[in-house]
């Protein structure tokens, strides 16, 4: 359909306008690692659950959402994560890591 229109010189939508942006469980994570990083870490760790709510097996969501954890004292919510994210098959590198890391402090 999107072929035959740019054929046409028709113009063609985007998959994702700016207005379904908060359906896409890629982009609220994003959103919540630049949250994470500036330190709004309440923000971000809401953006993660909606990643979460909209793709519960997306393991880089749970990893953003352990970091977060972490950053805000809950360390033992922070190794849940991670080992939610290990049991689920994860294929990050970061968690195992950062999950020994945790587990040290």
């Amino acid at each position: 359909m999107c072929l035959n229109n740019f054929f046409a010189e028709q113009p063609v939508t985007l998959a994702f306008p700016r207005s379904r942006r908060y359906e896409s469980a890629e982009y609220m994570t994003n959103l919540a690692r630049r949250l994470r990083r500036h330190q709004h870490y309440k923000w971000a760790l809401q953006a993660s659950e909606h990643a979460l709510r909209l793709a519960p097996s997306l393991d880089r969501a749970l990893y953003e959402q352990a970091l977060i954890l972490h950053e805000m004292g809950n360390i033992t919510a922070a190794i849940t994560c991670l080992v939610e994210a290990i049991e689920k098959g994860t294929t990050l590198l970061e968690i195992p890591k950062t999950l020994a890391l945790f587990r040290a402090e």
